[in-house]
């Protein structure tokens, strides 16, 4: 093996697969891991709300988490969609599909809010009448995004609403602008 280059290649290659099965497996058993832990955080959540009805302070504060979950819920269960999970789980993650529905419909009010109370504090505090150069594309983008978004609201029932957050523009606003990577 010493003499020969392929050999030395493919004793290389058969350890580089080797170790990328193990890899492989410990990457199936930590997804299984994220979602076990998911749901268990899901459930709690669930019941804590379920016993705090009754506490307007303890109730707003569950209810953030409540969105924090489903947003985690939806960048995880996309980033590891394509891991298999070591053991069945039957895919469940917590959030049922008409609370992630409820979240979405949140997201888009509120991202329509701030869009809106930010252009009236923009027109409120110059006093000015001044005219809009369009150097903010992006803003002008998510602008008539939310203009489309509310005018299929008004002519279309609500159930088919949600999937307009597969639009770009939506990740945009709701996400902010996307995150360079470690270089």
């Amino acid at each position: 093996w010493l003499g020969d280059e392929n050999t030395r290649t493919g004793i290389k290659a058969m350890l580089e697969l080797k170790r990328c099965e193990e890899e492989e497996h410990r990457l199936s058993l930590e997804r299984c891991s994220l979602q076990e832990w998911f749901f268990e955080e899901w459930s709690c959540l669930v019941m804590a709300i379920d016993n705090a009805l009754q506490t307007p302070d303890l109730m707003y504060q569950l209810l953030r988490h409540k969105s924090t979950l489903c947003r985690v819920h939806q960048e995880w269960r996309h980033n590891v969609r394509d891991i298999p999970a070591l053991y069945d789980l039957d895919n469940t993650w917590g959030p049922s599909e008409e609370d992630l529905k409820e979240w979405k419909e949140g997201q888009l009010e509120m991202v329509s809010n701030t869009i809106e109370d930010s252009l009236d504090d923009d027109l409120a505090s110059d006093g000015d009448t001044e005219t809009w150069s369009g150097d903010d594309e992006d803003l002008i983008e998510a602008l008539e995004w939310v203009h489309m978004k509310d005018a299929y609201q008004k002519e279309h029932a609500v159930e088919g609403v949600m999937d307009d957050l597969n639009n770009p523009m939506a990740s945009l606003v709701l996400h902010g602008t996307p995150k360079r990577g470690r270089e």
